[in-house]
């Protein structure tokens, strides 16, 4: 779930690198952020929607818009982890996780 994510991070140009290595018998991943011009970082922030104890699902009408477009919302469906642009063209409901802007 975690490596789903941050592919997704990734195509949607939130992430520069994903690096994937085992190490003493455990994967390990290390993330590069993508920075600004002015070394100021691209995420601005980050905000957990669904938790094991209050699951949001939405449907693919639903889905919500983060920062006027600026953001993007990550959910969990039935074809995998996808942005919310990926999952309102393909129209797929399922698990809002986050918001990232």
């Amino acid at each position: 779930m975690i490596q789903s994510i941050a592919e997704v991070l990734k195509e949607e140009l939130f992430i520069e690198q994903i690096l994937l290595r085992e190490e003493n018998g455990m994967m390990q991943m290390r993330v590069y952020l993508k920075y600004g011009p002015k070394r100021h970082p691209i995420i601005r922030g980050l905000r957990r929607v669904s938790t094991p104890g209050r699951r949001m699902w939405v449907r693919h009408c639903e889905i919500p818009s983060v920062l006027n477009g600026l953001g993007v919302a990550i959910l969990s469906t039935s074809q995998g982890v996808l942005s919310s642009r990926v999952a309102r063209e393909r129209r797929i409901g399922g698990e809002l996780l986050c918001y990232v802007w």
